[in-house]
C-alpha cells in the first residue's frame, strides 16, 4: 500500500506546475550564481567545488519552496480530501507524501549542485573533495523535508513560506551575528555538512538537523492524523 501511495504522490508532483517551475528555477539559479562567483573569483586557492558551494545559500530557497508548494497545493485546492478517499489510512498517506517529497527534493538538489560544479569547472580546477557536494545535497534535502513538515502543520502556502524563508534566510543569519546559540538552528547546524567553518562537526550538525526534523515531523504526523482534511 505504501508503494501505491508513493507512486500516486509522485504523479501529483509530476503534474504540479509549481513543482516543475520551482525545480527548474532552482537549477538555473545554481548555474547563474555559480557562474557569477566563478567570473569574479580572484583567489587562486578557490576551486570548482568551493565556488559551487557558494550557491547553496541561494539553492536552499528552492528546496524550501519545493517542500512547501508540494504540500500546500493539496490544502489550497481541497485535493487532500480526494487523497484521503483513495488512501484512508492517514499514516500511509503521510508516509507516501514524505517519500515522494524526499525523491523530488533529492533529485532537484543533486541536479542543481552537479550543474553548479560543472559550471565552475569550466574556469576553475577541481581540487576539493566532492564529499562536500554530497554534504550540501544532504543539507538541502533535510531543509526541504523540514519545510514540508512545517507546511503540514500550518496547512497554508504563504504562512509556511514566510516561516521557513524568513526564519532561515533572514532571522537565522542575523541571530548568528549576535549570539553563539544560533548554532543550534537547523541551517546553522546544517552548514557543517558542506562547510569546514561550521559551528559543529558534520556528525553533530547532522544530528541537530535530524532532531529538528524529528520534532517537526512528529508534530506534522500528529496534526495530519488527528485534524480534519
Amino acid at each position: 500500500m505504501i508503494g501505491q501511495s508513493v507512486a500516486a504522490e509522485l504523479i501529483k508532483l509530476r503534474t504540479l506546475p509549481a513543482a516543475w517551475i520551482t525545480a527548474l528555477t532552482t537549477v538555473a539559479v545554481a548555474v547563474l550564481v555559480t557562474a557569477a562567483f566563478a567570473s569574479s573569483s580572484v583567489d587562486p586557492a578557490e576551486d570548482a567545488v568551493t565556488i559551487a558551494l557558494g550557491s547553496v545559500a541561494f539553492v536552499q530557497v528552492g528546496a524550501i519552496v519545493l517542500g512547501v508548494v508540494a504540500v500546500a497545493s493539496e490544502y489550497g485546492s481541497q485535493e487532500l480530501r480526494t487523497t484521503l478517499t483513495a488512501t484512508p489510512n492517514r499514516a500511509v498517506s503521510l508516509a507516501g507524501k514524505a517519500v515522494a517529497q524526499l525523491i523530488a527534493v533529492t533529485v532537484t538538489s543533486v541536479v542543481a549542485l552537479v550543474a553548479a560544479v560543472s559550471t565552475a569547472w569550466v574556469t576553475e580546477p577541481l581540487r576539493a573533495s566532492l564529499w562536500w557536494i554530497a554534504g550540501a545535497a544532504a543539507y538541502l534535502v533535510l531543509v526541504g523535508l523540514l519545510a514540508a513538515a512545517v507546511t503540514v502543520v500550518i496547512r497554508s502556502l504563504i504562512p509556511s513560506l514566510v516561516v521557513m524563508l524568513v526564519g532561515i534566510v533572514i532571522v537565522s543569519p542575523l541571530l548568528a551575528t549576535v549570539t553563539d546559540q544560533a548554532r543550534w538552528l537547523p541551517d546553522q547546524a546544517g552548514r557543517t555538512l558542506y562547510s569546514a567553518d561550521g559551528p559543529f562537526g558534520p556528525e553533530t550538525g547532522t544530528a541537530v538537523m535530524l532532531a529538528w526534523l524529528l520534532v517537526t515531523g512528529t508534530a506534522a504526523s500528529a496534526a495530519f492524523v488527528k485534524r480534519d482534511a
